[in-house]
């Protein structure tokens, strides 16, 4: 999580363009702390779209869940850093 936000993320935060999205206060998430960000952000999102998501991606078990799979019908980005 950022102690500062960065100046170039600062005006779309502002305008409430920009979410940041963090289940942990540790300064590098692990892979469990993604995994429910994302878990998160799937059940709060109207609409998901996963772009390049194979069957070896953590990613994978979200896409292809029945509670979600609704979801996928639609376009919009769902883009993270992790």
């Amino acid at each position: 999580m950022y102690k500062v936000i960065p100046k170039e993320l600062q005006e779309a935060l502002a305008q409430n363009r920009l979410l940041i999205v963090s289940v942990s206060n540790a300064a590098r998430q692990s892979k469990d702390t993604a995994m429910m960000r994302n878990k998160w952000v799937c059940q709060k999102s109207d609409r998901i779209l996963f772009v390049g998501v194979t069957e070896r991606s953590s990613l994978y078990s979200l896409k292809t869940n029945p509670d979600h799979k609704q979801k996928n019908d639609y376009i919009i980005k769902f883009t993270m850093t992790i």
